[in-house]
Formats: structure tokens, C-alpha cells, sequence
């Protein structure tokens, strides 16, 4: 998941964007259901460099990269 968010970063900024926002999930609360890999996790997109800016919910953070 890290080689992809780290390609998406690259192809974002290459199109000029300033901001990137992501919606992962917290997982240390529960288990992920099967659907929910495809969102990836709050801790692979704090590797990436992404910030928490606030939660929809206690498993879901929005957060953001700044370029």
C-alpha cells in the first residue's frame, strides 16, 4: 500500500495539486471487514506523511498531505 500512496502523491503533484486528502480507517479499534481493505489504514498514510485534520468518526480520520 505504501508503493500506491506514494505513486498517487507523485501523480497529484505532478498535476499541481497543493493538497491531497485521504479517508483510511483506524483499525486498532476493531477488525476490518473484507470490503474495507481497499480504504487502506490511518497508520500507512501517517508513514506516507499525511496529518489527521479531524474524524468523521472514531474509526474514520480525514486526512491530508500537503504538497
Amino acid at each position: 500500500m505504501d508503493i500506491l500512496i506514494q505513486a498517487a502523491i507523485e501523480c497529484a503533484q505532478d498535476q499541481g495539486a497543493k493538497v491531497i486528502e485521504a479517508y483510511p480507517l483506524k483499525t486498532e479499534i476493531t477488525k476490518l471487514l473484507p470490503f474495507e481493505h481497499f480504504m487502506g489504514i490511518e497508520s500507512t498514510f501517517e508513514r506516507a506523511g499525511f496529518k489527521v485534520v479531524t474524524r468523521w468518526s472514531e474509526r474514520r480520520p480525514v486526512m491530508r498531505y500537503f504538497c
